[in-house]
C-alpha cells in the first residue's frame, strides 16, 4: 500500500511538472519614478507607495531616482508588506540617481544585469526569465528639460542603447521603460528607438499616441507628470502636462511566440483625462479611489505607468497551438480596461476535457453573477452597468483550477 501512494505521489508530480511546462504566465510591468527615493525621504512616503503599489498588483517593478541601497531595501520591504514575495537586482551606485528592479519570485527567475553607461545617467540591463521564456529589460532615466542641446543629449544616450540592442540575437525579446523626458514622438531621441535600421534593436511605443504630448488635452489620457500644481519634497510643479513615463517592447513582439504584450493594458494609472494642469487628486478622479489618488500626490510627482504581457508555455506558436491542438492548460488573465466604467473584459483558458465557471464577488464577498463555459479560449466582457463603484473580485474555477483576480469598478 506504500509503495503503491509513493508510486502516485511521483506519478502526480511528474503531470504537475510536465503541465507547468505549458503553462501561460500573464505579468505586469510597472515603471515609476519614486522621485530622490532615499530611506529618509521613502520613510515618510511609505504609506503611500504601499498603497499605490497594492492597487497596481505588479509582478515586475522598474524604478528611477533611487538614492541609495537603504532606499532600494526599503522599497523591497513597501512591495512585500502586502504579503507579496518579491526580490530585487543588486543596487549599483552611479552618477546621482539611480535604477532599480524588483521581481515576483513565483514567476520570475533573475539571470543577470549589466550597466550601460552613458554621460548622464546609466541605463540598466536585467535579463530575467518568465515562464521559461528569457526577455531583457532596460530602464532609463534620460536628460531632462527642453531645448536642442537637451534633445541632443537624450539622442545620444538612446544611440548608447540602440548600438547594445543592434547586437542582440535574432529574435530577443526586450522591455525598455523608464522616465524618458520626451516632449514630442519627432524628437530625434523617440524616432531612434523606433526606427527600423535592418537590425535587431528596433523597438516599439506600446500605444498609438505619436504627437506633441506637452501640455496638449488631446494626449491629457496619457499624461504621466507631473501630478502636484505646487512644488514640494523636491519634485517638479504644473500639474498634469506631459507624457514623460514610457514603457516599449521589441519590435512584433506579439508574435504569438515567447512573450506577447496584452493589447489594451497600458495605463498611465490614476490618470483619468479629466486633470490637465491640475494635480492628480484636484476634485474626483474617477480613474482610482480618493485616498489612491492622494497617495499617487504624495509618493511622487510621476504617475507609475504599467503594462500587461503573457509568457506563452510553449515555444512553438500559440496561435498554431491553439488552432491545431487541443488546450493543455487552464490560466486566468488580467482584466483590461483596469479601473474600468461599466465593461471590463476577462480572458481565460479552459483546458481539453473540462468545464469551468467564472464568478463575480463584491469586496464583502457577496456573489454577484456566475457564468459556465467549456473548454477552450476565451473572453468575457462583463458589463458592470447595476453595479456601484468599488473593488470587485472574479474567480475561474475548474475540476483542477482555481484562481482569483481584482478588479476596480469606477463610475
Amino acid at each position: 500500500m506504500n509503495r503503491h501512494r509513493e508510486l502516485l505521489i511521483i506519478i502526480l508530480l511528474i503531470t504537475l511538472i510536465l503541465l507547468s511546462l505549458y503553462a501561460d504566465v500573464n505579468f505586469r510591468v510597472v515603471t515609476y519614478n519614486v522621485l530622490n527615493f532615499s530611506y529618509d525621504s521613502g520613510i515618510a512616503r511609505y504609506d503611500y507607495f504601499q498603497s499605490v503599489v497594492e492597487a497596481i498588483e505588479p509582478d515586475v517593478v522598474l524604478l528611477q531616482e533611487m538614492i541609495n541601497q537603504e532606499g532600494a531595501d526599503l522599497f523591497l520591504d513597501i512591495l512585500n508588506s502586502n504579503g507579496d514575495e518579491f526580490d530585487a537586482a543588486d543596487f549599483i551606485d552611479g552618477y546621482y540617481t539611480d535604477n532599480m528592479l524588483y521581481y515576483r519570485t513565483s514567476i520570475v527567475t533573475f539571470i543577470s544585469q549589466d550597466t550601460i553607461q552613458t554621460s548622464l545617467r546609466d541605463i540598466s540591463e536585467y535579463v530575467l526569465s518568465i515562464g521559461d521564456n528569457p526577455i531583457r529589460f532596460y530602464t532609463c532615466h534620460l536628460k531632462a528639460s527642453q531645448g536642442s542641446s537637451n534633445e541632443q543629449q537624450r539622442l545620444e544616450e538612446v544611440t548608447i542603447l540602440r548600438n547594445r540592442l543592434n547586437l542582440l540575437p535574432e529574435d530577443t525579446e526586450f522591455i525598455i521603460a523608464g522616465d524618458m523626458n520626451f516632449y514630442t514622438s519627432s524628437e530625434p531621441a523617440y524616432q531612434k528607438l523606433i526606427a527600423d535600421e535592418g537590425d535587431n534593436g528596433r523597438a516599439e511605443d506600446l500605444i498609438d499616441e505619436v504627437g506633441d504630448w506637452h501640455d496638449n488635452p488631446v494626449y491629457a489620457p496619457v499624461h504621466t507628470q507631473s501630478t502636484r500644481t505646487t512644488q514640494f519634497g523636491g519634485g517638479a510643479s504644473g500639474g498634469m502636462d506631459d507624457r514623460f513615463d514610457f514603457i516599449f517592447a521589441s519590435y512584433g513582439i506579439n508574435d504569438s511566440i515567447g512573450i506577447d504584450y496584452i493589447e489594451d493594458t497600458y495605463t498611465s494609472f490614476g490618470n483619468d483625462g479629466n486633470h490637465l494642469n491640475q494635480s492628480i487628486n484636484a476634485g474626483t478622479n474617477s480613474a482610482v479611489p480618493a485616498d489612491i489618488a492622494d497617495a499617487l500626490y504624495y509618493a511622487s510627482d510621476h504617475l507609475p505607468v504599467y503594462a500587461d504581457f503573457v509568457s506563452f508555455g510553449s515555444t512553438s506558436s500559440h496561435e498554431e497551438e491553439i488552432t491545431h491542438s487541443p488546450l493543455t492548460k487552464t490560466f486566468l488573465g488580467f482584466n483590461y480596461p483596469n479601473p474600468f466604467n461599466p465593461i471590463t473584459n476577462i480572458r481565460f483558458d479552459i483546458k481539453e476535457n473540462e468545464s469551468g465557471t467564472l464568478l463575480i464577488y463584491n469586496t464583502k464577498g457577496q456573489f454577484i453573477e456566475s457564468h459556465q463555459f467549456e473548454a477552450g479560449q476565451h473572453n468575457f466582457s462583463w458589463n458592470a452597468e447595476n453595479q456601484s463603484s468599488g473593488v470587485y473580485f472574479y474567480k475561474l474555477q475548474t475540476e483542477s483550477f482555481t484562481e482569483t483576480r481584482k478588479m476596480i469598478l469606477l463610475k
